[in-house]
């Protein structure tokens, strides 16, 4: 999410405990840790390499573009873990939940909603390439 959604997250979830008659915190809390590890996000290995050679680009080409997109992938994958913990961070803010199992069902979300983020953007830069 962009920070923009991150601030409005927050402002709803300040508003909402205003109108709830719930005490809110004036500052941000500490940094809440992470209940589950963050998502890990690996390239699928040895697919582009395969669909190149049958597309009967020259070594040099397969090499090339495999190292392209190796580095996109580790690029995006910097984004994806930075936008999760960051998500992370703002969701326990709004929530003010620590851990617990409400903490552990809105985790394995974003868990599951940055790693099927990963895995398509990865799927659409394979497919430009190709």
């Amino acid at each position: 999410m962009a920070a923009a959604a991150h601030a409005r997250l927050i402002a709803s979830a300040e508003a909402f405990l205003l109108i709830a008659g719930t005490e809110h915190a004036s500052s941000r809390p500490t940094r809440h840790q992470p209940v589950l590890a963050p998502p890990s996000f690996e390239p699928p290995l040895g697919r582009l390499r395969h669909d190149l050679s049958l597309l009967g680009c020259i070594d040099d080409t397969i090499r090339i573009l495999d190292s392209l997109y190796t580095d996109s992938c580790d690029q995006l994958a910097r984004r994806c873990r930075a936008s999760f913990a960051a998500c992370v961070a703002d969701a326990a803010f709004a929530s003010g939940s620590g851990p617990g199992p409400s903490a552990t069902a809105w985790q394995q979300t974003l868990h599951l909603a940055h790693e099927r983020q990963y895995e398509e953007s990865a799927a659409r830069m394979r497919d430009r390439l190709l």
